[in-house]
């Protein structure tokens, strides 16, 4: 029977409201891999999602978000810090805000 060394996660998504405004989104999840030669628990040890959002008039806006977790040597969930970046928006002339 084979054992699990490692894991990772990455998605995409896109979301059109079909009005013309977009949203594109990648996610990426790191597994604390420690825990999982340890104890054979998968536990995801950081979560890192990036958005972008284009509307119908040509504004855009950007955001992020880091999810970081810790764990016990049991696999028990201690702690989470939850982070997130700048959102950035951008008018369609170019101005830019945050």
């Amino acid at each position: 029977m084979g054992k699990l060394i490692d894991v990772t996660a990455h998605g995409t998504s896109t979301n059109d409201d079909g009005f013309g405004d977009v949203t594109n989104g990648t996610s990426d999840q790191i597994y604390d891999r420690a825990l999982l030669e340890k104890t054979g628990l998968t536990k995801v040890l950081s979560s890192h999602l990036a958005l972008h959002h284009r509307d119908v008039d040509g504004s855009t806006s950007e955001s992020e978000n880091v999810l970081t977790s810790a764990y016990d040597e049991k696999g028990i969930l201690r702690d989470t810090t939850n982070t997130y970046g700048d959102v950035v928006f951008c008018s369609r002339s170019g101005s830019r805000g945050s």
